[in-house]
């Protein structure tokens, strides 16, 4: 991950960061976008953020399918 990539803000109403989701997702080994919204509660506020979390936690399940 590129460290200007990895600072990138992407729930507002939460300050979280695409580095702390990334993390919490290689950590916990979460497959879906509930489970990431349940733990650090992004997408709860506004919405505006769930097609990113969606779309990182896709990514994420690309990245071990393509690792395996």
């Amino acid at each position: 991950m590129n460290k200007d990539k990895g600072s990138l803000i992407v729930c507002h109403c939460k300050s979280m960061k695409l580095s702390s989701i990334e993390k919490l997702l290689e950590r916990k080994k979460l497959t879906s976008a509930k489970e990431v919204m349940r733990y650090l509660q992004v997408g709860t506020g506004c919405g505006c953020c769930l097609f990113a979390v969606r779309s990182i936690v896709a990514d994420a399940r690309m990245n071990i399918k393509e690792q395996s």
